[in-house]
C-alpha cells in the first residue's frame, strides 16, 4: 500500500494541472488523501472489485473518519486510478502534525500510518486559507491570514 497527500488542482490559486504533493496545510484548505492498494501476492493493484473500502482515520484533533473513492485521476483526462478522499480542515483544528491511519477491508484486510518523520507528516499550519480574488485584469492574488511560513 502507498499513500500521500496533494493539494487539488481545482483549489483556487494552485494553477492547472493535475494535484501537487503537499503536506502542509492552513486551516479552510482541502486536503486530498490519495491510496494505492496493490496484492503483495500477484502485484496487481486492488479496486472497488476487489476490496470492501478504505478508510482514513484522522487521529488528531478529536478524529475524523473519512471513506476513500476507487476512480480515475485527474478528473477529465486521467491517467492513472486510486482510492482518494478531500478532507478541508476546519476552522479550530489544533495546528501541528496530524497523525492519521490507512484501513483496507476485504479479503485483503491491512492497516499504514502516518510517517512519524516531522519533515514528512501531514502539518496543519497557523492562519486560514483564503482564495485568491481574480482582478479584472484576469490576475490571482491571495494569501493566507496568520503566520504560514
Amino acid at each position: 500500500m502507498s499513500h500521500d497527500t496533494v493539494v487539488s488542482a481545482e483549489t483556487p490559486g494552485q494553477g492547472q494541472g493535475p494535484c501537487s504533493l503537499q503536506n502542509r496545510f492552513l486551516h479552510g484548505q482541502t486536503v486530498i488523501f490519495r491510496v494505492k492498494v496493490v496484492d503483495p501476492q500477484t502485484g496487481n493493484e486492488l479496486t472497488n472489485q476487489d476490496l470492501q473500502g478504505v478508510g482514513v482515520d484522522v487521529q488528531s484533533g478529536g478524529g475524523t473518519t473519512l471513506d476513500l473513492q476507487y476512480g480515475p485521476h485527474p478528473p477529465g483526462n486521467p491517467t492513472d486510478h486510486y482510492w482518494v478522499s478531500p478532507w478541508t480542515i476546519p476552522n479550530g483544528f489544533p495546528a501541528g502534525p496530524v497523525s492519521y491511519a490507512i484501513t483496507v477491508a476485504g479479503d485483503h484486510p491491512a492497516k499504514t500510518v502516518s510517517f512519524d518523520i516531522a519533515p514528512s507528516k501531514l502539518t496543519v499550519l497557523q492562519g486560514t486559507y483564503t482564495p485568491p480574488q481574480t482582478s479584472s485584469s484576469g490576475n490571482a492574488s491571495g494569501n493566507a491570514s496568520g503566520n504560514a511560513s
